[in-house]
């Protein structure tokens, strides 16, 4: 009876550690979803904290450049002035370029006066050779449309000679029986 009373309280206390630790299965799973709830949270502050220090380097950087665009303009009024008299000069030299240019377009439009002028003789030529060859185009079809006939009527001339000498062959077979 006492190994019995024994085996129902330690079957007992089997059941109830298995209830704690089933519990602790659970608090252990809890806590583990809080610590990764956590952990996102201090991760995502950690980037939004990386992202204001590299928002405020991008506008330092704009601020410096900035500073030396400013720079840049004060100076580039002076190199305007330097630049505006290289200009004038290559402005002359460009008006001398250009009277020559317009010598050269004059002598290239007569130039290509003169292929038009050409271009129109040999479209000529093509016409007139296309004329010529469609008219032997046609000739030729009509010719070979002739010698088509002329051989058909020579098959069919054929052919009637042939019915003819096998009525021949036949009553010749017959005068030759009946004589026989």
């Amino acid at each position: 009876a006492q190994v019995k009373l024994a085996e129902d309280s330690l079957h007992q206390k089997s059941g109830a550690l298995l209830t704690v630790n089933q519990e602790l299965k659970k608090a252990q799973s809890i806590r583990v979803k809080e610590h990764r709830e956590l952990s996102d949270k201090v991760q995502a502050k950690i980037q939004a904290i990386y992202d204001l220090t590299s928002e405020r380097d991008r506008l330092d950087d704009e601020l410096s450049a900035a500073k030396l665009e400013i720079v840049r303009l004060e100076n580039t009024d002076k190199a305007r002035a330097i630049y505006l008299d290289e200009m004038k000069g290559e402005l002359s030299k460009c008006e001398t370029s250009l009277i020559e240019c317009k010598d050269a377009l004059a002598k290239r439009e007569a130039e290509i006066a003169h292929a038009k002028e050409k271009h129109a003789s040999l479209e000529n030529q093509l016409k007139k050779v296309k004329a010529d060859t469609e008219e032997l185009t046609a000739n030729l079809q009509a010719q070979i449309a002739a010698s088509r006939a002329a051989e058909k009527q020579a098959i069919d001339h054929e052919a009637e000679t042939a019915q003819a000498l096998a009525l021949v062959k036949s009553r010749l077979h017959s005068v030759v029986k009946t004589y026989m």
